[in-house]
């Protein structure tokens, strides 16, 4: 019954609001220009993953540690050692993560499930199916439930972190491939990007009521989580161009279209400026020795800092806790610290 109420749904969405196309614009896509990265600040580290499987990089902070989401597990560092604990989830995806109350939320995009652990006992505490065919993405908390990116459902799907059970599904993009994908919280809403309809979905977490549906203009297909700042909102593009839009809070709309000159999937808000870690396709083998920096930009588009990572970086996570600027690599087993001053 959720797969055949979510498929009406998504057909009312597509034809009385995305018109088949996304939206378009006239105005070219600033061209960034960048001065010579700065030296990294007194204190950066450069963590190497302790052996096993990688691919992934999403970062959630809990209490005492940075969690990051990889293919075969949850990876965590100790932020006041830096050093790395056992690896929870062993063996299983975490393909994003989120920390709520004590316990790390991890969706499992092949599993089809969402998986809650005690962050103290490193046990399983709740698994939740999701409706078939949903292969969850993104999972962030907001408004005292988890949320989560039914991918090829079309939906967002809010689970009671108590329970351990889907209370409600917003439908925000079509069934099919290339559906919602990043989720991010941030301006008292629920940000989710939805590929295959080309737009940011702005919904209000404590009543599930889409606010706004801001399209992206084309050729950009947006991906990532939504950097979300005091007045603007940061998304980037699929991987397959080097593109990101600045979204203002205020009128809902595209702002400005930049062209980053690299690949970045994961940016996140430091007050009302977007960090972004940004390289090279992480499926170009013949870029392999390309660098990889983290670039701050305000929200009136200009380029505060950046810094080199060196090659061994491909675009993953960026998060910010512990007073640092933390980033992972997607395909090699690297997490960044980069102190904030």
């Amino acid at each position: 019954m959720r797969v055949i109420v979510a498929t009406i749904a998504a057909v009312v969405v597509m034809a009385g609001l995305v018109g088949g196309a996304y939206g378009t614009s006239t105005t070219p896509p600033l061209n960034l220009k960048y001065s010579k990265a700065s030296a990294l600040p007194s204190g950066s580290r450069f963590l190497k993953v302790p052996g096993g499987s990688w691919d992934g990089g999403g970062l959630s902070a809990s209490a005492t540690t940075m969690d990051v989401g990889t293919a075969a597990g949850i990876q965590q560092v100790d932020a006041k050692s830096n050093t790395f604990k056992p690896r929870l989830l062993s063996g299983k995806e975490a393909d994003g993560i989120a920390y709520y109350q004590g316990r790390i939320w991890a969706s499992d995009y092949d599993g089809n499930v969402v998986r809650a652990v005690d962050e103290a006992k490193g046990t399983v505490v709740a698994t939740v199916s999701l409706p078939q065919f949903a292969s969850p993405e993104d999972v962030v908390a907001a408004a005292g439930s988890i949320w989560v990116a039914e991918h090829h459902l079309g939906a967002v799907a809010q689970i009671n972190p108590v329970s351990g059970k889907i209370v409600a599904s917003v439908t925000v993009a079509s069934i099919g491939s290339d559906g919602p994908q990043g989720l991010s919280y941030g301006a008292g809403s629920l940000w989710v990007s939805a590929p295959n309809v080309g737009q940011v979905v702005r919904i209000d977490p404590t009543n599930r009521h889409i606010l706004a549906r801001i399209r992206i203009p084309a050729p950009m297909s947006p991906c990532s989580t939504i950097a979300v700042g005091t007045t603007s909102a940061w998304v980037t593009d699929c991987l397959d161009d080097t593109l990101a839009a600045r979204i203002s809070l205020a009128t809902n709309k595209v702002a400005r279209v930049i062209d980053m000159h690299g690949r970045s999937i994961e940016p996140v808000a430091q007050g009302d400026t977007a960090w972004f870690l940004i390289g090279r396709d992480p499926d170009n083998q013949s870029m392999k020795q390309q660098h990889a920096y983290l670039v701050q930009l305000s929200s009136t588009d200009r380029v505060l800092r950046r810094y080199d990572l060196g090659p061994r970086f491909t675009p993953g996570g960026a998060a910010i806790a512990f007073g640092s600027l933390w980033a992972s690599s997607f395909t090699t087993p690297w997490v960044a610290r980069i102190p904030l001053t």
